[in-house]
Formats: structure tokens, C-alpha cells, sequence
């Protein structure tokens, strides 16, 4: 798929999956982790290049609710409907990733700036 594209990910850093169907009653998966959500940068020569070095990173950050959403349904704030049984602080069935990716200048590459 990378290939097809001509793209490419960065390293990983954080969890080694994005979707949790263990302990995510969101995920329909049954009993996988699984690493599915990525930041794709181009590898065409054409476009500008992220500076690959250790700060470069794709992180997995696992975002839930600071309490279990059952204490929300009983404060009146949220309806769990068939969730009800399987109790969770899950905001998704995926993790967010995100990635800072550093681009050097434009001209620094060669190319002129109008």
C-alpha cells in the first residue's frame, strides 16, 4: 500500500496498536490489537522531505475519559444504550496518532523562493 502511494510512516512510539478490541467495547475486532491509524509523508523526490531524525515520530496516544462513561449516563450527561454492559473511559474505537514532522527550508533544498 506504502508503495502505492509513494508514501511512507514515520517510527512508532507509544502503544504498538491503535485499536484495542481486548479492552475497547467500541472495537469490533475480536480480542486484536492492531496498529491501523498512521501520518503518511510522500517519498516523491518532487515534494519536500520531513527531516528524519529522533524527534521525527508517530505517537499512539491512548485518549479516554476521565471517569467511566457509566458515571456520566447516571449524572444525566450521556445515554449508553447496549454499552451499558461493558463499562469504559474508551472515547473512540481507535487511538488518535499524531506526528510532528520537521521540513527543512525550501531553499535549503535547492529550490528557489519567489
Amino acid at each position: 500500500m506504502l508503495e502505492a502511494l509513494d508514501a511512507a510512516h514515520l517510527p512508532r512510539s507509544g502503544p504498538d496498536y491503535s485499536l484495542d478490541s481486548l479492552g475497547n467495547p467500541f472495537a469490533r475486532h475480536e480480542g486484536e490489537r492492531k496498529h491501523l491509524d498512521y501520518v503518511l509523508y510522500s517519498t516523491q523526490p518532487a515534494h519536500a522531505q520531513p527531516a528524519l531524525d529522533a524527534e521525527s515520530r508517530m505517537r499512539t496516544i491512548p485518549l479516554r475519559s476521565e471517569e467511566p462513561w457509566g458515571v456520566l449516563e447516571r449524572r444525566g450527561l450521556l445515554s449508553l444504550g447496549r454499552l451499558r454492559a461493558h463499562p469504559t473511559r474508551d472515547l473512540s474505537d481507535h487511538f488518535a496518532v499524531r506526528a510532528a514532522l520537521r521540513f527543512p527550508l525550501a531553499s535549503a533544498q535547492g529550490i528557489d523562493n519567489p
